[in-house]
């Protein structure tokens, strides 16, 4: 029984399947780590802001209101780039569970197809020994 062959050539496409899907969900984690550290750069510079003493200047209050609404919404915009990253990761983890599950099922078919094949050869073995066997005992009787 060959019926591992066949299973192969699947075998080789769902491991390139599997290890692109792997590939992309590294990608998509690399994006998320550097989003997660834009997004905590840009809240220290909003906290740092926040923080510094307040000028007397008029002029100054204005142009400081203006930067810290600029940066809130810089901050609130890297927060929704964040979220989306994460989603995208969320979305390449499944996709290579999916990949890495149906590689194990073809494995284990495979490795099934061949313990059938394995059986089936000891079979015949046996079978040859035995015929050889029984001609050696008809003959001397």
């Amino acid at each position: 029984m060959t019926g591992t062959r066949p299973l192969d050539a699947v075998a080789r496409v769902r491991r390139v399947h599997e290890d692109a899907a792997a590939r992309e969900l590294a990608a998509a984690q690399e994006r998320a780590r550097a989003e997660s550290a834009r997004a905590s750069e840009l809240l220290g510079y909003l906290h740092e802001y926040e923080a510094a003493p307040v000028r007397a200047s008029a002029q100054w209050l204005a142009n400081r209101t203006v930067f810290l609404g600029r940066l809130q919404e810089a901050v609130r915009a890297q927060a929704a780039r964040l979220q989306q990253a994460e989603a995208a990761v969320e979305a390449c983890r499944t996709r290579y569970m999916l990949a890495r599950q149906d590689r194990d099922v073809l494995d284990r078919l495979q490795a099934g197809y061949q313990r059938a094949a394995d059986h089936e050869a000891r079979r015949r073995a046996q079978d040859a020994l035995d015929d050889w066997a029984g001609s050696r005992c008809r003959a001397s009787a």
